[in-house]
């Protein structure tokens, strides 16, 4: 899909497999999401949007250089993953004001279980 590729080449990053399926198969249309910044729109400006939550929680936290932010919900809260060649990598979570994210679920498979 033409956007993942352009999402690659932007960061230079490779996306997951169980990321670029789910997307392709239209996983982030779900109602599960609504509220959440997702999908295509929002895919160029998310590690940007996530930075500035970062910062202005007066967070010291970096986002690492091969993190992809997939999803922002209500401008408080980040769910991203590493880009560092696992298929189904584990998922870091933000929620403003905290010193730093956590990794909330251990695969992006098992984000996509629990959040659907």
């Amino acid at each position: 899909m033409e956007i993942l590729e352009k999402l690659e080449k932007k960061y230079q990053i490779m996306l997951p497999k169980t990321y670029k399926r789910w997307f392709i198969e239209g996983g982030q249309k779900n109602d599960s999401f609504i509220g959440t910044d997702i999908d295509e729109p929002y895919l160029n400006e998310l590690n940007d949007w996530a930075k500035e939550l970062l910062e202005d929680s007066g967070s010291e936290y970096i986002l690492p250089e091969n993190a992809f932010v997939f999803a922002m919900h209500q401008g408080y809260q980040f769910m991203y993953f590493i880009c560092d060649g696992h298929d189904d990598p584990e998922v870091w979570y933000y929620i403003e004001d905290e010193p730093m994210p956590v990794v909330k679920w251990k695969s992006f498979s098992d984000f996509i279980h629990e959040s659907v």
